[in-house]
């Protein structure tokens, strides 16, 4: 068979599938195994990071996500391991000063990473381009987002003018087209793609949708087909559902067509074993294909969203109340405009869904965020809120306070003479962001590397044996036989 040409693959299975699958509560002892194989893999481009990430491993894992980092770096020197970054914000909703975003892109460069993603769905262009400059300055990889969503305002010039935009930025690699709720169609990335293609200029185009609906492969296979360099996939135990496709299928199917890939098919059975045999021990689930659902179309709540909501109803014993949320999500964002359902968004979104459906009454409290929102300070809203809803919003005690709110801009020396004048900017950054004994706990705590090698079960097998208090252990796997005996 003729080969077309070749397409290049961004890895997702330990950034947007774990998250999107596990709540962000992979450690960084848990890829370490398997991290060697997946440097020899063939991606182009490995997505790792993002301070939501670093919040969680904190919160719920007790753990340095800093010295993850470094280990992981140390265990893939050669690979590109990509960060990602809201433009004006980490970990809350809440915008953060430009001096905490740009030390945060700065760190993440000296502990390794040397690709970023940058995303703003509001498309702050003078704050996006600021963390451009200062990642290049770091010789560092940078693909600015389009945040896809379905609405009336989202036409294919609206996007088309986003590129146009992305490509007058200075030093910018690529454009990286994100579906964070799997609403695309492959109708629709007929248009989609070539309207933005015609204005990306020469730079890359990357693709990335969430299976949520079930159609995403078929999506990939018309955007490589328009002319897409690079798609984003995760290894099949933490692909599907609300994840994104399965490298597996993925490159599967474009081989079939004729594309080209460099991906070793070894190496991707040994990380999809590793990371079933992760799942198995942890108790963490594994993606399953998502049934066609339309109801997806109305609420449209990102992949990387629904982990860590149901992770938070079951803690509060609200699980049973989660299509109840979904459908007050739905009606929020008709109501607001029909924000992007991504990262701060659909999480705001999402809050004030679950405070109507507890307090029984829509909007008699209103979240902080919501009322920024509405005023403006994360930026131009794109689209027109409900005159009624606004009123109430504006109406609440709370708004009287924000309304000539001003973010503050402290100087990096402020922050540490406030949080620790001796503080290494690793930790000055997650002190920032994260309560102190949170933050305290998880420095204090030892590393975990306990995860044993899921692509090896033979001999991750005998090394669990031999912690164990047998006598006489007899083991027999075809032809390979061992008999191990206690002295």
């Amino acid at each position: 068979m003729r080969i077309i040409r070749e397409v290049k693959f961004v890895d997702q299975t330990i950034r947007d599938g774990q998250q999107s699958l596990w709540g962000m509560r992979m450690r960084g002892g848990m890829i370490l195994p398997i991290a060697p194989t997946i440097a020899r893999a063939g991606y182009d481009v490995v997505d790792y990071v993002g301070s939501s990430m670093f919040e969680c491993l904190v919160r719920y894992c007790q753990e340095d996500p800093w010295e993850g980092l470094r280990r992981v770096v140390k265990q893939m020197p050669d690979t590109i391991i990509r960060g990602g970054t809201r433009s004006n914000g980490m970990v809350s909703f809440k915008p953060a000063p430009d001096s905490v975003m740009d030390l945060w892109v700065k760190t993440l460069c000296v502990n390794g990473i040397r690709s970023f993603w940058i995303y703003d769905n509001l498309y702050n262009w003078d704050k996006i381009s600021r963390l451009t400059k200062v990642a290049k300055e770091h010789d560092a990889e940078v693909v600015v987002a389009i945040m896809y969503s379905l609405s009336p305002i989202y036409t294919d010039e609206y996007f088309a003018e986003k590129a146009r935009e992305i490509a007058k930025i200075p030093g910018v690699d690529g454009i990286y087209l994100e579906d964070a709720d799997g609403v695309l169609t492959p109708e629709r990335v007929q248009t989609l793609i070539p309207a933005i293609r015609k204005n990306a200029s020469e730079l890359k185009l990357e693709f990335h949708m969430h299976n949520t609906t079930g159609i995403a492969p078929l999506c990939y296979l018309e955007a490589v087909k328009l002319g897409v360099d690079r798609v984003h996939t995760a290894s099949r135990p933490l692909a599907n559902g609300p994840s994104l496709p399965s490298t597996e299928i993925i490159s599967k199917n474009l081989r079939y067509l004729g594309y080209q890939d460099s991906l070793d098919n070894e190496a991707l059975a040994d990380i999809s074993s590793h990371f079933t045999h992760i799942a198995n021990s942890a108790g963490l689930p594994t993606g399953v294909p998502q049934e066609y659902d339309l109801a997806h179309y109305d609420h449209q709540l990102p992949g990387g969203m629904t982990g860590t909501l149901l992770n938070q109803l079951r803690a509060q014993n609200m699980e049973h109340r989660f299509s109840d949320i979904l459908d007050e999500i739905a009606l929020i964002r008709k109501e607001l405009g029909y924000p992007v359902m991504a990262t701060p968004f659909s999480q705001i979104i999402g809050a004030q869904a679950v405070i109507n459906i507890i307090q029984g009454e829509r909007y008699q409290l209103i979240s902080d965020e919501l009322i920024q929102y509405v005023l403006g300070h994360y930026g131009p809203i794109q689209g027109t809120i409900n005159q009624n809803i606004l009123d109430k919003i504006l109406s609440s005690p709370r708004a009287r306070d924000f309304k000539n709110w001003e973010l503050e801009q402290p100087s990096i020396e402020q922050l540490r003479r406030k949080l620790g004048i001796h503080l290494t900017d690793e930790e000055l950054l997650l002190r920032y962001f994260i309560p102190k004994e949170m933050v305290d706990k998880a420095l204090s705590t030892p590393f975990e590397t306990n995860y044993s090698n899921g692509a090896k079960p033979v001999t991750t097998l005998i090394a669990e044996l031999a912690k164990q208090n047998y006598s006489y252990i007899h083991l027999i796997k075809g032809d390979f036989k061992l008999t191990m005996q206690s002295h």
